[in-house]
């Protein structure tokens, strides 16, 4: 889900709730709200992004708390002892993506 904050209220031009059912349908573990500022694209343009120029931000925690569940993710992969078979398929995956 993505939000962005106008006249004092939270709109969400995706829809709200939708993740949720994904989530139960498919057994995805997490969902993020992110959030849609101008403000986002525009530092990154200007080469500091969001997270580095607002660390304590709303955008750096939504980011904190992603990269922690990727953490998570990966240990119980490798807690399954899938972790170096399903880190091959990613790096071939992402290797395809950028030739």
């Amino acid at each position: 889900m993505s939000h962005f904050d106008a006249d004092g209220k939270r709109h969400y031009p995706f829809g709200k709730g939708l993740g949720s059912e994904v989530v139960k349908q498919f057994g995805i573990p997490n969902l993020f709200d992110f959030p849609i500022r101008p403000t986002l694209s525009a530092s990154g343009d200007r080469g500091v992004p969001e997270v580095v120029a607002d660390p304590l931000g709303e955008v750096s925690k939504t980011f904190q708390e992603l990269g922690i569940c990727v953490v998570q993710q990966c240990a119980k992969i490798h807690q399954q002892g899938m972790f170096e078979e399903q880190v091959v398929r990613i790096l071939l995956k992402l290797t395809a993506y950028h030739n």
